[in-house]
């Protein structure tokens, strides 16, 4: 049976967040890209509801949340997360970051371990070479063809994001295409799944490959799909999302 779904909006530090929420049990956090909405990743939640409560947090603008008088540095996005995991998780919670948010969810587990039980990294930024707008852009089209059901349905919240949220947004993208954290990486002590998709032209399979050599005994796991498939092929995410939680201590 699918639980249903509760859409909400929290306060992050005198921001606005939204949060969607479904299930119950061990907490997973999935910190929504800044390009999109919180809803972009309803199959994912749906298909990880049945055994967690999954909670997708949509951050200071982006989405349905109320634009910061100034875009929030990638410090301040980390704080926020952990104030809104401090006063709403059960406990330390399974993060999940995806694209750009694979930095703030790589950063909340270098600054706030206590709150992260696992860590998994989705299609992140900050491991591309080289690191370039151009190359980054023509992967981002592929990948878009490679996804013809996500570009038709969901692609109008990329393109909302960039009207409603466009300080936002476009600082996203131009720290999406620049930004390096293998550096960062080597700091992650947290046991940490790096998910990719297998034809993920944004961020192609090296990246998760360089990764997995900066984080200590971090364990790779590819998908059927490109850079979206937590969300295009959320079963099989989920599998194994599943697989790395039931490997972590009790």
């Amino acid at each position: 049976m699918t639980s249903e779904v509760r859409s909400r909006f929290v306060d992050l530090g005198g921001e606005r967040g939204h949060l969607l929420e479904s299930g119950a049990g061990v907490p997973v956090v999935i910190i929504a890209s800044l390009l999109v909405r919180a809803s972009s990743y309803l199959p994912l939640l749906r298909a990880l509801s049945g055994n967690y409560h999954v909670m997708v947090l949509a951050l200071p603008g982006a989405g349905h949340t109320r634009e910061p008088s100034e875009p929030l540095s990638q410090e301040r996005l980390i704080a926020l997360t952990a104030e809104f995991l401090q006063g709403v998780a059960e406990g330390p919670a399974l993060v999940i970051g995806h694209s750009n948010s694979g930095a703030v969810a790589m950063g909340l587990a270098v600054h706030h371990p206590s709150l992260v039980r696992g860590l998994v990294l989705a299609d992140s930024v900050g491991a591309r070479e080289p690191v370039n707008f151009w190359g980054v852009l023509w992967g981002r089209l592929v990948d878009a063809l490679l996804e013809p059901w996500l570009a038709l349905t969901r692609g109008w919240h990329l393109i909302a994001s960039a009207l409603l949220h466009a300080p936002t947004f476009w600082k996203q993208v131009f720290f999406s295409c620049r930004v390096k954290l293998l550096a960062l990486a080597a700091e992650v002590k947290v046991p940490t799944l790096i998910a990719w998709g297998r034809w993920d032209h944004t961020f192609p399979l090296h990246c998760a490959e360089r990764l997995q050599r900066a984080i200590p005994h971090a364990r790779v796991v590819t998908g059927p799909g490109s850079h979206d498939w937590l969300i295009t092929r959320p079963r099989a995410f989920a599998k194994a999302v599943r697989e790395f939680d039931d490997s972590l201590p009790s």
